[in-house]
């Protein structure tokens, strides 16, 4: 066991040495079309459920001949490791195809893709509705991203199906290096986190992990201790795919970034013509709580793909609030309103139509559907009995009052008595929730000194 610790130890190390030496191209510019605002429609409106797919498209580069060394398989196995770290996140990739650039320029003849030609290359062959990556056999870095929220970016061949493939695309999404500095160095628990560093507060300040003397502070992925940087202590994550780890360690995004990633995707005019949809799963209304007039409720939309076009409909008892294409907030169209409302939706790119219920105003279908009786044919005068609530669907939450009687306090459908008096009595019961109390199911009932028993109904 040591001797395979000390190998898989010195494989780990010889690839980050090995990454040490091609790092990430990628220029810590900011799109000027688009600024991310904290209060961005993503993290505000809780599209958690709104599922985003990106075009690619892969760039094989070979010589004037048609020759590579790169592996005909290599696109494939892109898409797959690119769906495999990113479909947690509700983000997926749809490959719109494989093209060649017989250019010795850029292959192992020649020069191969440095700064002084990049973006000649990226000019080649461009899709204006994909993310178009550049698979080379020689370049002065592991991978290259035009840019921080750009739509191309350039992949050394030995990195490929590693996770820098996924580093290069968050690039591409609006996400910077853990230990970005443009904006200033962020310090471990920095209180202006949103302003700093990579400008996203869930990722812990980073030293860079690529430096020589923080590489020996990672073991196994993991950090085996804290690092040690002009007198302060860090912590970053090993694991995180923006950061200069080991490729074999990156795995992951924060929430942070996640949201990052998916507020460029809502907003930024760069991305808009690179998104599709291709998800399989059917599309559902998460549940609201009811519906009332002074409380306005909001139903979102799950599985909904983002560029997908949503008709909303709504019940003659409810009135819109607010709408998009991910969510309809509606209230009661009046203080008065009671029974059961419901809101549709339908969508341009799927014959789906789904449709959501929900109770608007206070509960009342009971008065229609229920019915009070007891287990005896009459009521006895100073006797325990039952009063049974039927044709109703809730179990609990029941509000009972029992006039001349002794009664065991229940909120279940069931309430014993005891009439403390002759003749006519009356048992009554209802509902609360949100919008408040329900009107009062009554039954009146006559308390006798004897009767018989009957059979209920089930």
């Amino acid at each position: 066991m040591k001797t395979k610790f000390l190998l898989l130890g010195t494989l780990l190390f010889l690839n980050y040495s090995l990454y040490a030496q091609l790092q990430c191209g990628t220029e810590s510019t900011t799109n000027t079309t688009y600024q991310r605002k904290t209060t961005n429609s993503y993290s505000v409106k809780g599209l958690n459920g709104v599922s985003f797919c990106v075009n690619v498209y892969f760039q094989v580069i070979r010589n004037d001949a048609g020759q590579t060394s790169i592996p005909a398989y290599y696109p494939g196995a892109m898409l797959a490791k690119l769906n495999e770290d990113y479909a947690k996140y509700n983000i997926s990739f749809n490959s719109l195809g494989t093209g060649y650039i017989n250019n010795s320029t850029y292959s192992n003849d020649g020069v191969g893709v440095y700064s002084g030609n990049v973006d000649q290359l990226i000019a080649t062959n461009d899709h204006p509705n994909a993310i178009d990556i550049y698979i080379a056999e020689k370049s002065d870095w592991a991978g290259r991203a035009d840019g921080v929220l750009s739509k191309d970016f350039v992949i050394h061949k030995d990195y490929a199906t590693t996770g820098i493939v996924s580093h290069e695309m968050g690039h591409c999404l609006n996400l910077y290096h853990t230990h970005e500095l443009q904006f200033g160095q962020e310090l471990p628990n920095d209180p202006n986190c949103e302003n700093v560093g990579d400008l996203v507060c869930d990722t812990p300040a980073d030293p860079n992990l690529g430096l020589p003397n923080n590489q020996p502070y990672i073991e196994s992925c993991q950090l085996i201790s804290s690092i040690p940087y002009q007198g302060l202590n860090y912590s970053p994550d090993p694991k995180n795919l923006m950061s200069y780890t080991i490729p074999d360690c990156m795995e992951r995004f924060s929430n942070g970034q996640v949201e990052r990633m998916k507020d460029a995707m809502l907003n930024a005019p760069i991305l808009q013509n690179v998104l599709t949809c291709c998800s399989t799963e059917p599309v559902t209304i998460l549940q609201a709580d009811e519906v009332c007039y002074t409380i306005s409720r909001t139903f979102n939309l799950d599985n909904l793909c983002y560029n997908t076009q949503t008709t909303w409909q709504i019940s003659n008892n409810l009135q819109v609030v607010e709408q998009d294409n991910f969510s309809i907030t509606v209230k009661a169209i009046n203080s008065s309103v009671s029974g059961q409302g419901w809101v549709k939706a339908t969508f341009n790119n799927s014959s789906q139509q789904v449709t959501q219920y929900v109770q608007v105003g206070v509960p009342n279908y009971y008065l229609q559907t229920g019915d009070i009786e007891s287990q005896f044919v009459d009521i006895f005068y100073q006797r325990w009995t039952r009063l049974f609530l039927h044709d109703v669907i809730e179990e609990n939450g029941w509000e009972w009052q029992v006039d001349y009687s002794n009664v065991r306090p229940s909120t279940t459908r069931m309430i014993l008595i005891y009439p403390n008096v002759l003749g006519p009595i009356y048992a009554r019961v209802r509902r609360a929730n949100q919008c408040g109390d329900g009107p009062w199911l009554i039954k009146y009932f006559e308390a006798v000194e004897e009767g018989g028993y009957k059979i209920l109904k089930q």
